[in-house]
């Protein structure tokens, strides 16, 4: 039983982390709903900096790949 609780644990944590991290990739390009980012104090608003380095990071490295393949 506790192997089917930690299975669909990890796969709702899977399923947050995927839909998070697709929201800071389009948040990257300002694609992004304005319900969700429309703030009443500017203290509530997140920093987007520090949310979107890992997305930043793996697009300097995938641009690194794909011209290590190109030569």
């Amino acid at each position: 039983m506790a192997t089917n609780l930690t299975a669909a644990t990890m796969g709702q944590c899977l399923k947050d982390t995927t839909i998070r991290g697709i929201k800071d990739f389009l948040s990257l390009f300002y694609i992004m709903s304005s319900y969700e980012t429309t703030y009443d104090n500017a203290i509530d608003v997140p920093d987007y900096e520090v949310n979107l380095t890992f997305v930043i990071g793996l697009l300097v490295l995938l641009e690194q790949v794909i011209r290590y393949f190109q030569h």
